[in-house]
C-alpha cells in the first residue's frame, strides 16, 4: 500500500527510512516493541485500539515472541490493509497461523 501511495504521488507514504532509520538501520525483527511505534505515526487510531488488544499488551509489556505485531498480520514491505478484498479474504489464513485449533 505504501509504494501504491507513493507511485500516486502522495508525498506523505512513509520511506524506508520511517521504519528502519537512516544510519543505525535495524532488522525489523531486532525492533519487535517499536513496530507499532512506527505504525503509529500515521495509523494512530488503530493503534490505540491494537495496544488495548491482546495481541498489543503481549508484545508491549511481555515482548512475547508469539503474540503479532502489526507485519505479521499486514505485512512490512508488501503492506495489506482491510480494504483490500484480499486482505480480508485471506485474513482467516492469517489468524490460523497462530489461532489454529489444537487436537
Amino acid at each position: 500500500m505504501h509504494t501504491e501511495y507513493l507511485k500516486e504521488g502522495n508525498l506523505q507514504a512513509p520511506l524506508c527510512v520511517d521504519c528502519h532509520g537512516s544510519h543505525d538501520i535495524q532488522p525489523i525483527t531486532q525492533m519487535r516493541t517499536q513496530i507499532s511505534q512506527f505504525c503509529a505515526g500515521c495509523h494512530a487510531s488503530v493503534h490505540t485500539s491494537y495496544q488495548s488488544s491482546v495481541h498489543g499488551v503481549a508484545v508491549e509489556e511481555n515482548n512475547s515472541p508469539d503474540a503479532p505485531t502489526c507485519v505479521e498480520c499486514h505485512g512490512a514491505h508488501d503492506v495489506r490493509g482491510p480494504r483490500q478484498a484480499s486482505f480480508r479474504y485471506e485474513s482467516v489464513e492469517v489468524c490460523a497461523n497462530c489461532h489454529q485449533t489444537r487436537r
